[in-house]
């Protein structure tokens, strides 16, 4: 079942950061942040995010919004699948119920940004698979020979 985060979630949320080994100890303050501040004001100003949950257990959670100044333009912040669950459809799942509510809300575009580094070459591929297609890169983004790289997609 797909659905709305809770403020309840936030600890669940971090546990399946985590174990994509995505992030570093040093990045979970500022993920439990960004749910805090989704959960005390974002979500007012037009924020979303979901998770996907699975017999009691959060198995996947995808953060987006609309980007402010621009017609119609929103930005998927984090979609991430609890590892021992990648690669059996719960990603292709919530990307497709963030396509289809932005739709529904008039969205036109969106974008995703990620790093160029060798661990997020499954993510890139993802979103690729998804329709999704390589617009930019910002060199030395994220550190020294780190880049950012933009995908966007036509709603």
């Amino acid at each position: 079942m797909i659905r709305m985060i809770t403020p309840e979630d936030t600890p669940e949320l971090l546990a399946i950061c985590e174990t994509t080994g995505l992030f570093t100890i040093e990045d979970f303050p500022t993920l439990e942040l960004l749910f805090d501040d989704y959960h005390l004001t974002k979500s007012r100003l037009g924020h979303h995010a979901l998770v996907y949950e699975d017999e009691d257990e959060l198995i996947a959670v995808a953060y987006y919004l609309p980007r402010e100044l621009t017609d119609r333009t929103w930005e998927l912040l984090m979609i991430m699948v609890r590892a021992t669950r990648q690669t059996k459809g719960v990603g292709s799942l919530m990307i497709e119920a963030c396509q289809e509510h932005i739709r529904s809300m008039g969205g036109r575009l969106l974008l995703i940004e990620t790093s160029s580094t060798d661990d997020f070459g499954p993510v890139r591929q993802f979103y690729r698979k998804h329709g999704f297609n390589d617009v930019a890169t910002v060199p030395d983004y994220y550190s020294d020979s780190i880049e950012k790289v933009t995908f966007l997609k036509r709603l």
